[in-house]
């Protein structure tokens, strides 16, 4: 198989965050909540060939007397091959980097959960496709 000319080289956490406000709420089985994603990256310029694209995954942050409250916020370094078309690096950073980055995001929610005992799973995403 051959390589995609853009390649995640690293990843930086900006933020994890975890605020338990209602320990014995946490626990439920039928915990609701209400999750928001952002997506955000640095003007790209022709001459380079690193791309910073940022992802979060908000819980709860803007409902009022939420049981919890997390924040994972995490940044993805990718470098962009010259044969990639220089201009379509934003769309690739705003259409590719969430479903690159979502297993991050997935797990980094995932593990402050369980360690906070707060019984809670992302709900999955539908990811958009090329019609024919």
């Amino acid at each position: 198989m051959k390589h995609h000319p853009i390649q995640l080289i690293d990843i930086q956490f900006r933020e994890l965050r975890i605020l338990v406000n209602d320990p014995a709420e946490c626990q439920k089985n039928d915990l609701e909540a209400q999750v928001v994603y952002q997506v955000g990256s640095h003007t790209f310029q022709d001459d380079q060939d690193i791309l910073m694209a940022g992802f979060r995954c908000l819980i709860n942050v803007d409902k009022e007397n939420a049981p919890f409250e997390l924040i994972v916020d995490i940044v993805g370094v990718f470098t962009v091959g010259e044969e990639f078309p220089k201009n379509k690096v934003e769309l690739f950073a705003k259409q590719n980097v969430p479903i690159i980055l979502m297993p991050y995001i997935r797990e980094n929610v995932y593990s402050l959960a369980v360690r906070a005992g707060i019984n809670v799973h992302l709900p999955l995403v539908q990811v958009p496709t090329r019609s024919s």
